[in-house]
């Protein structure tokens, strides 16, 4: 009997459960570039930074790892749509577009990145980060979760998912930053607290971020070579 109310306690207070929104501020911090001493002679060095490429452009890819990233956020040039790849092609951007290997990069700082990058050939790399978030709460129609079955029919669970990717692409040889892109996609799927699955919002928010971000690193790519 103890266990039965604990367990309607535990449903009725979930039921009352409202949205709390996406902490944006934990994501931005999650993908907040990494911290390095800053002295007046690194800020000299890097001004004297010049551009080397010369169009079109071997584009290597690397994902940096993160604890807090999910391992289904690997934006795959496999598994998404390459229309991107094609349209910067016919523009004379870039000539290819290759995955650095994570075996190739000893460290996940951007020297060790652009070393990885230059055993694939690149001439510059495109360093990509992402996190997610989920809201889950539940609506009026929780309240038949009382009768256990409804977990699995009732559609009263929300499960909102916030996808934010960010990248910066700089020359494999001297670090000079070319350009950087952010973008993010949402989704919310509704459904019984029993079957819903915050996977399934997450993989939908994915999709929207990948699809943004790829038409934002189009335009500043663009606006690259016009440069």
């Amino acid at each position: 009997m103890r266990i039965i109310i604990i367990t309607i306690l535990a449903v009725l207070t979930a039921s009352c459960a409202t949205s709390q929104g996406f902490d944006r501020g934990r994501l931005e911090q999650q993908l907040a570039t990494d911290k390095v001493e800053i002295t007046d002679e690194e800020i000299s060095r890097i001004l004297k930074l010049k551009p080397q490429i010369k169009f079109p452009i071997r584009l290597g890819v690397y994902f940096k790892a993160s604890p807090y990233s999910w391992s289904e956020l690997e934006w795959n040039l496999d598994t998404v749509d390459d229309s991107w790849v094609l349209e910067l092609k016919k523009a004379g951007i870039i000539s290819d577009v290759v995955l650095v290997s994570p075996l190739t990069v000893a460290k996940n700082d951007l020297k060790n990145i652009r070393m990885g990058a230059a055993r694939h050939g690149a001439d510059v790399v495109l360093v990509v980060d992402s996190a997610y978030d989920i809201d889950r709460y539940n609506s009026v129609s929780a309240f038949l979760y009382l009768t256990i079955i409804g977990g699995y029919f009732a559609p009263g669970t929300h499960a909102d998912a916030l996808v934010l990717i960010k990248g910066a692409m700089w020359d494999v040889r001297n670090e000079y930053l070319y350009l950087t892109a952010s973008a993010e996609g949402e989704a919310k799927k509704i459904g019984p607290a029993f079957l819903l699955e915050n996977s399934e919002s997450i993989r939908l928010a994915q999709e929207g971020a990948i699809a943004n971000f790829e038409k934002e690193l189009v335009k500043r790519m663009n606006n690259l070579k016009g440069r």
